[in-house]
């Protein structure tokens, strides 16, 4: 089978199945590609529509697996995968944390323009997961000192494996703590937070794509403001 035809058939499959797409892709043809890509290791500038590559009976059987795996679990690609991009860098994920999305990343790639007055020393990223936005923060602002604090130890972890990929470990540490709880005494030039905000009722009604996710990366209190309006 070729590449293409590949495709073409996860997109039917996809839509068939009525799958949610809220996980850093919008449409089937995104799901498919996304997951057949990493899959693969293809580099997502080559369009497969313009590929006559024919798939090995291994990269089938394995991609078959996967795309089951996204229809009866309905399990979000990233995970399936174990990557996720945000600001235009791949990160590792998994079911420790929540999958990157925030659109914190625009005003990353915007350096905070024109919130921001000046160029910051130290950041902090409060309820990190996966230290995406923490250590995106870093690599924008290459002279920058970076916090990643959570209060799960499984997101910590998770986020070292990201800190050690994007070689931040001189500038960037994790920590964890319950908020401010276990930062004393610290200060910072720019606080950046993507927390929990769903309610205990809402998240019960989400798709079922979002109960792969942690729940104690989603729930904040019976009306989800529970937790940021402790951080303000």
């Amino acid at each position: 089978m070729l590449l293409k035809e590949y495709v073409e058939f996860t997109v039917s499959e996809f839509s068939e199945a009525d799958l949610h797409y809220g996980h850093g892709t919008g449409t089937a043809l995104d799901d498919a590609v996304y997951l057949i890509y990493v899959t693969l290791g293809l580099e997502f500038d080559q369009d497969f529509r313009e590929s006559n590559r024919t798939l090995s009976e291994s990269e089938i059987s394995l991609l078959n697996q996967r795309v089951e795996q996204r229809v009866s679990e309905r399990r979000p690609v990233a995970y399936i995968v174990g990557e996720a991009w945000f600001c235009g860098q791949p990160y590792t994920i998994d079911e420790r944390a929540l999958i990157p999305r925030s659109p914190i990343a625009e005003l990353i790639q915007q350096r905070f323009a024109p919130l921001l007055q000046s160029t910051p020393g130290r950041i902090l990223d409060l309820c990190c997961g996966s230290g995406c936005i923490g250590i995106a923060c870093a690599l924008e602002f290459e002279a920058a000192k970076v916090d990643l604090v959570d209060l799960s130890s499984k997101c910590l972890e998770l986020a070292k494996i990201n800190m050690r990929r994007h070689g931040t470990f001189d500038r960037v540490r994790a920590v964890r703590s319950d908020l401010f709880s276990n930062l004393s005494g610290q200060r910072y030039d720019l606080v950046v937070s993507n927390p929990p905000y769903v309610s205990e009722q809402e998240v019960d009604s989400l798709p079922e794509e979002f109960r792969h996710e942690p729940r104690m990366g989603l729930v904040s209190g019976e009306e989800g403001l529970a937790i940021p309006l402790k951080i303000l």
